[in-house]
């Protein structure tokens, strides 16, 4: 028959490993939570670098069509000899130009165009902040749902390691 005692100890070891196991199951949860949130923030910075890029290449195009159309001006302006076909052909490649420039500047139908591309950059940006900081506040919670585990031992723990 256990001692009141005995009865008493076991009633508390029985608490402490109830007590570990909460702690254990608030632990995975903030691990499993920080895990997802730094994998959604990787998937948004990857999904705003892939836009950046884009939103580059369209630029440069954009940069080379007005070059292009300058160096074109530039070349009507100065061979006034030019016949009229030659010079239809050269303002007809110079609006052309133009309307593929406006085309990269802004298209709102599909979102594609440089000030389109722009907006969704930023927002994938902040997104990717947003999530970044939930990864953060996730994963600095860990260190204190470890603290109970090691600063409150069980006495079972303390008689083993005496041995």
């Amino acid at each position: 028959m256990p001692t009141p005692i005995a009865e008493k100890s076991a009633q508390r070891d029985r608490w402490i490993a109830v007590y570990i196991g909460a702690l254990s199951v608030v632990l995975a949860i903030c691990a499993l939570g920080g895990e997802n949130a730094a994998k959604e923030a990787s998937s948004k910075n990857i999904e705003a670098a892939n836009t950046w890029a884009w939103f580059q290449a369209k630029n440069m195009r954009r940069d080379a069509l007005r070059l292009q159309t300058a160096e074109l001006e530039l070349f009507l302006a100065t061979q006034l000899n030019l016949d009229e076909a030659t010079r239809k052909a050269f303002t007809d490649r110079i609006s052309a130009y133009r309307q593929q420039e406006a085309l990269l500047t802004t298209e709102p139908e599909t979102g594609e165009g440089l000030n389109e591309l722009f907006a969704k950059a930023k927002a994938l940006e902040a997104e990717r902040i947003s999530r970044a900081s939930r990864t953060h506040s996730s994963t600095t919670g860990k260190p204190f749902c470890k603290l109970p585990l090691c600063s409150h031992p069980s006495p079972l723990f303390q008689a083993e390691a005496s041995h």
